[in-house]
């Protein structure tokens, strides 16, 4: 499984970037100008263990494919 990481400096405290990421709504909102995500399954906070998964769509018009999403610790 290919694994993808990126840091980035935020001017945020840690604890509440940590909140915002495991929101599915705030991710939603960062993929939106490119990808679109419908019939969201999955819960409202996204922790370890937290299986879901999303239909996705090109610039919310061209479906793609659907994304399986499993979070585990790095």
């Amino acid at each position: 499984m290919a694994r993808t990481m990126l840091t980035i400096e935020l001017p945020l405290a840690a604890d509440v970037t940590a909140r915002l990421a495991g929101n599915p709504e705030v991710m939603a909102f960062v993929m939106s100008p490119v990808l679109r995500l419908y019939r969201m399954d999955v819960p409202q906070r996204v922790e370890v263990g937290t299986h879901g998964k999303a239909r996705l769509w090109w610039f919310g018009v061209i479906p793609t494919w659907t994304h399986s999403l499993s979070s585990s610790t790095c």
